[in-house]
């Protein structure tokens, strides 16, 4: 069967939100779905005219919106991040796996490590969700300075390289560097005159600064809504999120 944005209940996806599926099985169904495509109901061999990869791409990518299981796989695992991420209050799921893999941390901090093949996909992925995500900081506890984006549009890490390189908690959370009201960020290694220039910049940024109680909010920046969707994220993973414009005019 060709799986299209409109039969996505042919799909287990069931399964593909729960385990991040191994390249064996993606293969074994785009076989599948390409010998139908292009064969139909026989066998007669035909080429393939067009790579699978392009058909796969969004109708007004180019494509012919045939689903890309492998990052629809990815898209499913995500919401699980995102509802960790969020932390909310009532949602048992996200509790035993907090009780369970990280505790006391936030999980910002947890690790893949010893787990369930369900948690380590999770963890395999989790990075994508930085694609669309920006952090409304109120305590700091569970949103990384470097590597989260919440002060501006890119993370500190790519804004101030040099000093990133240079620090000593490269994965410390914005609370860890915020002692008595004050920044307390320790390096490894003195500053030259870039440096201190680009130290100086940091501190301008961090001037208006300040971390109250109250948890981090996660947003979704590709949805106007604020909220994580896989459809979202499965066009920004597909083409980047940038439309084809030859397309529109097709």
């Amino acid at each position: 069967m060709i799986l299209t944005n409109s039969t996505l209940s042919s799909i287990p996806t069931y399964t593909m939100g729960v385990y991040k599926l191994g390249e064996e099985v993606h293969q074994k169904m785009d076989s599948i779905r390409s010998q139908f495509f292009w064969r139909g109901a026989g066998d007669k061999f035909r080429y393939h005219m067009v790579k699978w990869e392009q058909m796969c791409l969004p109708k007004d990518f180019g494509g012919l919106g045939i689903i890309n299981t492998r990052i629809f796989n990815d898209t499913l695992l995500l919401k699980w991040v995102w509802r960790l991420l969020r932390d909310k209050y009532g949602d048992l799921c996200c509790q035993l796996l907090k009780a369970k893999y990280y505790k006391n941390k936030s999980f910002a901090k947890s690790r893949d490590g010893i787990g369930s093949q369900f948690w380590k996909g999770i963890q395999k992925i989790r990075h994508k969700i930085n694609f669309g995500l920006k952090k409304v900081v109120l305590n700091g506890e569970s949103t990384l300075f470097w590597e989260d984006v919440w002060l501006g549009e890119i993370p500190l890490r790519l804004e101030f390289p040099k000093l990133f390189q240079f620090c000593s908690k490269q994965g410390a959370t914005i609370s860890e560097f915020w002692e008595n009201g004050e920044w307390n960020i320790t390096f490894r290694r003195s500053f030259g005159a870039a440096e201190i220039a680009d130290w100086e910049s940091l501190m301008g940024k961090l001037q208006e600064v300040s971390l109250q109680r109250g948890k981090d909010i996660p947003i979704w920046v590709l949805e106007n809504s604020g909220q994580y969707t896989s459809r979202a994220m499965y066009r920004f993973l597909s083409y980047g999120g940038v439309v084809n414009k030859r397309m529109e005019k097709l």
